[in-house]
């Protein structure tokens, strides 16, 4: 009868609180077939599908399901399913009514092959829901065993069994179907439950999620849910407690339809519920005490799906064992070593959204003596690091070392390392860190970096305290836009140029004496936010602490995007303008000044290019396009702006971040205060206001820094630009581009007549031949010495259903995918679609006007793509292994931002995990 119905059977046996129902048999079917003479179609059907060829099998697939809805119910088979439903319809109101008093049914596949050990099918085959009578019951029935032919089974299926060995295909041409009916349930709201942490892995929390209505909107990833993390209790004398909290919005629910029998419609939330939890914490702690004694009856843990009446009734609609999570099982590492031991580890986690395309070796030459100026500990390295360095080029991108980590690292008693040290390291190494970490970090090494530090004075290099550190660069800013625009391009010898650039290369190790220390802060701060909304309030979730940071109007990534929106709206207003900007090719400047409103349009352009040209896709990288090279750049992004319909005005969602960070301030308030003595002794409050206020500066900073320093790397360009054109006038170089192929050393060389002009030609074409090639390359995320490290795609029934990483910004959405590999293939984005890439750097986040979410390959938290995605309320999941590779362009996933998983509604390689509800 089906893992689902012979489940849900056993324990309404046994007493649970199951919805009482009865199972139609895969024979019945079977039997049915015999008698009306339908196996010929059906056999048909299944070489069809079988035959790997992918139209035919939709075709007779179609015609075959067509067959069975056409099915008639013999007598005795009518008899028996009428007996069955009436019995059902006129039992005791144990459950509660439908619609309007009157009870109502759902039928329910139930297939032999759902939730199985290698195909689960889950979500693929029809359910009915709020049929009230029994004609509407035999329709159902037929139409539950018609979906086994759907398009979309059909395509699921022929994509396993692409995967399957010859010998190993078992379907039958009759499909193995079993229907499940059972009296339905009304549900005040509805969700699910799983006793061990989905994305943690932790099996001390309980995570539940709860939407109001029918559970069918949070299934399809349609509704984004409130959000409950409870505690287990640590012995009998302790208690369940709901450590993190997060209430969504919510406008609408999913209920039956009164008029229409079979069909469902929405319904409006009156305003006051739209804020509020949709479980008390008594209900809470009712599900998670039920949840806990089903794990113990299963003997492992599970994966509920529940419903709450308006009595406050728990009715259970789904349990599974859960097989396959992010995070669960033994720490399994690719080293059997102690951390501490292996061989070196290199990331790009850190780099990669700040390289996004190869890195130059005259753009490297130059940054990485200014990073490695604050990071290298040239003794400890040697001890412990196997005299490596801080980073390195490895296939033409920046790797940087973590192995360093590996020895700060420490977890309290309790406790495990900060997340944001944690997401920088593979799945496996995050694990052993958060479970097996030591106590203390490497105090040799420690000792040897402060030794180093205060014999050299090393200390005078950073702006080390956090409470001016902001100040600092807010005194420093202004000088240091001025000494940018200083630095001249108009030198006519080398001579000044070199000493030009070594003004511009002090401006850089100035700016990061104080920019990393402020990112350090930036994350420790948000991830204090985190910890004390946690312990003091209750309360958790990206959203609110999201929210309570929120300050678009001191953004200047939002101010850029705002502005590009305004140029948007300026061309859709110039008739002539829009038109030209829809064809293609897209026009140029000159062509668009010279038709009606163009010379207005262009010069606001201009205005525009003055304020933000210097930004760019990959802005680390001197020699990267910036939008003042590139104008067509933002001009495509405004074509696309045109193209899918103007999106929302950014200031309206400005406006709207500013009351929800009100709101938080006020939920936070009250929770922080919620007894008599925390009113009394506020400090608590005082505390958190403290370092929310420290948290809030922190978080501009990460953003506006970055565009200071976006001016000096543009500058710098310019005036290696002008080297590179001396060094060709004076005959050193073929061509002044060819610059770019050369370390910085290597230039000094040349023009000092240390390197000749030959030598220097040699490897300028010896490395852009490489460079060429690396651009090429797969960039592992992290290498374990020169191998690559192996990370899990994901999970799911039988592997790769699910992908997983890191939510970076609350919410959740289905839709289908659009891969970009390039900036430059923007065009192709349409509104509403998950913009899916390898790392966003700021140049990238005016697309996120048009995206409806986003995952990425590489990212973090506090990443840029992270701040303007949590801005703009757009579900985002990084640090997706190989999500460029496996997602492609059409496929419909649901991005969920609170779990950091992504799920493939069309699978590529193996099954679905999830069922629908109901």
């Amino acid at each position: 009868m089906g893992a689902k119905a012979a489940r849900l059977g056993e324990l309404l046996r046994l007493g649970w609180p199951v919805p009482r129902g009865f199972v139609i048999s895969p024979s019945a079917l079977s039997d049915l077939v015999a008698q009306q003479g339908s196996l010929q179609i059906l056999e048909r059907a299944h070489r069809a599908l079988t035959s790997g060829d992918g139209a035919r099998a939709l075709r007779a697939g179609l015609e075959a399901g067509d067959c069975l809805r056409e099915l008639t119910l013999s007598a005795t088979f009518r008899a028996s399913l009428e007996a069955q439903c009436s019995a059902l319809l006129e039992g005791p109101e144990i459950e509660g009514a439908s619609v309007s008093g009157l009870p109502s049914l759902a039928v329910r596949s139930s297939a032999l092959v759902e939730d199985g050990s290698q195909q689960s099918h889950a979500g693929q085959f029809s359910s009915v829901l709020n049929l009230r009578s029994v004609e509407a019951v035999f329709d159902a029935v037929t139409e539950v065993w018609a979906s086994w032919f759907s398009e979309r089974a059909i395509a699921y299926r022929q994509r396993w069994l692409q995967d399957q060995q010859a010998g190993v295909l078992s379907l039958a041409a009759v499909p193995a179907m079993a229907v499940l009916v059972q009296r339905m349930i009304t549900p005040r709201c509805s969700g699910v439950l799983f006793t061990v942490h989905p994305v943690r892995g932790t099996r001390d929390e309980l995570c539940l999620e709860a939407g109001p209505g029918l559970g069918e909107e949070l299934a399809q990833g349609r509704l984004l849910p409130d959000l409950f993390v409870v505690r287990r209790p640590l012995d009998a004398s302790s208690r369940f407690s709901i450590s993190e909290r997060s209430v969504a919005r919510k406008e609408r629910a999913l209920r039956a339809s009164i008029e229409h029998e079979g069909k469902l419609q929405f319904e409006p939330l009156p305003a006051a519920a739209r804020r509020q939890p949709c479980l008390d914490d008594g209900e809470i702690i009712a599900l998670c005490r039920l949840a806990v004694d089903l794990e113990q009856h299963c003997g492992a843990a599970v994966d509920l799906e529940w419903a709450l009446d308006s009595a406050g009734r728990i009715f259970l609609l789904q349990v599974r064992p859960v097989t396959a999570l992010a995070g669960s099982g033994p720490v399994r590492s690719h080293d059997a070593r102690p951390l501490r031991a292996r061989p070196l580890l290199w990331t790009q986690r850190f780099s990669g959204e700040r390289w996004t395309e190869g890195a130059t070796p005259l753009g490297w030459s130059i940054v990485q003596p200014a990073l490695h100026h604050f990071t290298y500990w040239e003794v400890a390295s040697e001890r412990w690091l196997e005299g490596s360095e801080p980073s390195r080029l490895i296939l033409g991108r920046p790797y940087f070392n973590l192995t360093i980590f590996r020895h700060l690292a420490f977890r309290l008693p309790g406790g495990a390392p900060p997340q944001f040290l944690l997401e920088m390291f593979p799945p496996d190494e995050q694990r052993e860190l958060q479970e097996q970490a030591p106590l203390l970090p490497n105090l040799g090494l420690v000792v040897s970096v402060l030794g180093q530090m205060v014999r050299e004075r090393r200390w005078e290099r950073y702006r080390f305290n956090p409470r001016t550190n902001c100040a600092d660069w807010e005194e420093f800013q202004p000088r240091f836009e001025a000494q940018i625009a200083d630095l001249s391009v108009d030198f006519l010898e080398i001579g000044p140029g070199l000493k030009v650039l070594e003004v511009a290369r002090q401006l850089m190790v100035d700016y990061l004496s104080i920019h990393l220390l402020s990112l350090l802060y930036a994350h420790l701060s948000y991830e204090g936010l985190g910890i004390l909304l946690r312990s003091w309030g209750g309360l958790g979730g990206e959203a609110l602490r999201a929210a309570l940071v929120s300050q678009p109007a001191d953004n200047e990534t939002l101010r850029c995007n705002a502005a590009l929106w305004r140029l948007a709206w300026q061309a859709q207003q110039l008739e002539e303008v829009r038109a030209r900007l829809l064809r293609e090719p897209l026009p140029s400047l000159s062509e668009l000044e010279g038709c009606e409103g163009g010379t207005q349009f262009v010069t606001a352009f201009a205005e525009f290019l003055q304020a933000f040209g210097h930004r760019s896709s990959a802005s680390w990288e001197i020699f990267a396009s910036r939008w003042e090279d590139s104008p067509e750049l933002p001009l495509q992004m405004i074509a696309g702006y045109l193209r899918g319909g103007l999106p929302v005005d950014p200031s309206l969602a400005e406006r709207q971040r500013s009351e929800e960070r009100e709101q938080a301030e006020r939920l936070v308030r009250t929770r922080m205060g919620r007894t008599a003595l925390r009113r009394l002794l506020p400090w608590r409050q005082q505390l958190f206001d403290r370092l929310l206020v420290l948290s809030r500066r922190y978080m501009a900073l990460r953003e506006n820094q970055r565009f200071s320093f976006d001016r000096l790397l543009l500058r710098m360009k310019r005036v290696l630009e002008r080297l590179g054109a001396l060094l060709e006038r004076s005959g050193a170089l073929g061509s002044g581009a060819d610059i770019v192929f050369l370390e910085i050393d290597e230039v000094l060389e040349l023009h000092e007549g240390r390197l000749a002009p030959d030598l220097a030609s040699q490897r300028i074409e010896q490395r852009r031949q490489r460079f060429n090639r690396d651009l090429l390359a797969v960039h592992p995320d992290f290498l374990s010495g020169e191998e690559a490290v192996p990370v899990p795609l994901g999970h799911g029934a039988a592997g790769g259903d699910v992908l997983v990483g890191l939510g970076i910004s609350s919410g959740r959405l289905r839709g289908r995918v659009r891969v970009l590999s390039r900036l430059e293939d923007m065009a192709a984005l349409q509104p509403g679609e998950i913009l899916v890439c390898r790392a966003a750097d700021p140049g990238w986040t005016p697309l996120f006007l048009t995206a409806g979410a986003l995952v990425f390959e590489l990212g973090s938290v506090l990443s840029h793509g992270a701040v303007v995605a949590r801005e703009y309320k757009l579900p985002a999941v990084v640090n997706v292994q190989g999500a460029c590779s496996l997602l492609q362009d059409g496929m419909e996933v649901t991005v969920d931002g609170d779990r950091g998983t992504v799920t493939l509604h069309r699978a590529l390689k193996g099954p679905m995990l999830r069922d629908e509800l109901c």
